[in-house]
């Protein structure tokens, strides 16, 4: 798994995604010897560059937008599950902290269902099926980046893939491979 750095959390980000965290999941912070050890999982939220304040960590891409990993509190079992989930079952919520981080997912949360992931050589396969809602081809690309790289940060697979119902998500959205810039701090 590739290190995952750190965002310093501003004003509740912490707490707001501790919270959903556990209300989706229903999460304990001790689990069961069957269970294993707890990790956080990273989910990746997004940010228009111009609107994230001093010191916001992450990749540029797409229209303007840095993409931002955030650390969940521990989770047990299935991370990559979790994260995924996590993106989907937050959805009622489309920002979270200050400077508003977006889950970009929010907007496709009630037509398009996660339905698992699994190692096929070395990619690892994320499915979806149903459709994918996006305004535009921004907003295609900031649901595309969110759902890859929060699959990416979870698989130790040299590659991911996303598939909605069996088609490369990118076919799907008629984008080309995401390409993410070098991490970057805003001044």
């Amino acid at each position: 798994m590739r290190p995952v750095p750190t965002v310093v959390a501003r004003t509740g980000l912490a707490a707001a995604l501790t919270a959903s965290l556990f209300t989706a999941t229903g999460c304990g912070l001790r689990p069961s010897p069957a269970e294993g050890t707890m990790e956080p999982a990273t989910v990746a939220f997004t940010i228009p560059t111009a609107e994230a304040g001093p010191g916001v960590t992450g990749r540029p891409y797409g229209c303007g937008d840095l993409l931002v990993p955030v650390q969940t509190v521990p989770v047990s079992g299935d991370r990559a599950h979790a994260a995924v989930d996590f993106l989907f079952a937050s959805a009622r919520k489309d920002t979270h902290g200050d400077p508003p981080l977006h889950n970009a997912v929010a907007a496709t949360a009630d037509t398009l269902t996660f339905t698992g992931h699994e190692t096929r050589g070395d990619t690892e396969v994320f499915t979806f099926t149903g459709t994918v809602t996006a305004a535009d081809t921004c907003a295609a690309e900031r649901i595309r980046a969110q759902l890859q790289e929060t699959a990416r940060a979870q698989s130790s697979a040299a590659q991911v893939r996303l598939e909605v119902d069996g088609q490369p998500l990118d076919d799907v959205l008629g984008l080309a491979p995401l390409e993410l810039g070098a991490e970057t701090m805003t001044p």
